[in-house]
């Protein structure tokens, strides 16, 4: 999470009229969209090195009550040099409620290709498993060098998601009935293979993933199975941080954190 050195105070005769406030931050050196919009060669490790360390941030933010609301590669600054990454623009973040979801519902958050269906289907009614949705859309999106779910509109937003991971069988997560009526008359889909669409990704250069059947460190099947768990546990929305901090994805990079006598996972 992007650290606070200090806040600018208005100054002393300003005190009753001043209307900015001016907050100092690091210096980043770019954000994750540039990164994936570049040509810089991306491998195996940096896609387990960035969503390790989002999802790092996103631990500590949950776990203090706080979903941020609005995550996408624009809000991700990035490092060069050593490939840190730090989560920016809280302007949308919202304290967890947790008996009625977020603190004061809000429909219209998260930027659309990276929204969830129950942002857009539930009138509000939501929590941290959002976030997640966001992180696994990013996941995806490093691998292909594009957006994986890029919608126009609300309503084609919903029928590419349901096209590629199916359509969900269980209607009960939708709390607006108009958004149940119009989910209802789609025509259903199973959903298309995962490994397939990443496949498409390699064959034009863009990852290095599916080159060679099994590569040194992590095989490459890991990321088709982190995507499924992606989908199992966020598609149904059940949050499981745990799980997926824990998944074998990541374990290079949890070794080398041990290694280096890191306490915090």
């Amino acid at each position: 999470i992007i650290d606070l050195i200090d806040v600018v105070p208005p100054e002393a005769g300003e005190v009753e009229t001043f209307n900015d406030v001016y907050l100092v931050m690091p210096k980043m050196e770019t954000t994750l969209a540039k990164v994936i919009r570049s040509k810089q060669k991306l491998t195996d490790r940096h896609f387990q090195f960035f969503m390790y360390q989002i999802l790092r941030g996103l631990k500590y933010m949950h776990s203090a009550g706080v979903i941020h609301r609005d995550l996408k590669p624009e809000n991700i600054l990035v490092n060069g040099a050593d490939c840190d990454v730090k989560i920016t623009d809280f302007g949308l973040a919202r304290g967890v409620c947790k008996d009625e979801g977020v603190g004061k519902p809000t429909e219209y958050v998260v930027t659309r290709w990276y929204r969830s269906p129950e942002v857009m289907c539930s009138a509000g009614l939501y929590d941290e498993a959002v976030d997640i949705w966001s992180v696994g859309c990013m996941l995806g999106e490093l691998i292909l060098r594009r957006p994986l779910f890029p919608g126009q509109n609300y309503l084609d937003q919903l029928k590419i998601i349901f096209e590629t991971m199916g359509t969900p069988k269980d209607m009960d997560w939708i709390k607006t009935p108009e958004a149940k009526r119009w989910v209802q008359k789609l025509k259903p889909h199973d959903g298309k293979d995962l490994h397939k669409i990443f496949e498409k990704g390699s064959e034009q250069g863009e990852s290095n993933i599916y080159q060679k059947k099994k590569k040194k460190g992590i095989d490459p099947t890991l990321y088709y199975i982190y995507m499924y768990i992606y989908a199992y546990y966020i598609y149904t929305f059940t949050y499981h941080m745990k799980k997926l901090m824990n998944h074998v994805f990541f374990v290079c990079i949890k070794k080398k954190k041990k290694k280096h006598k890191t306490t915090s996972s």
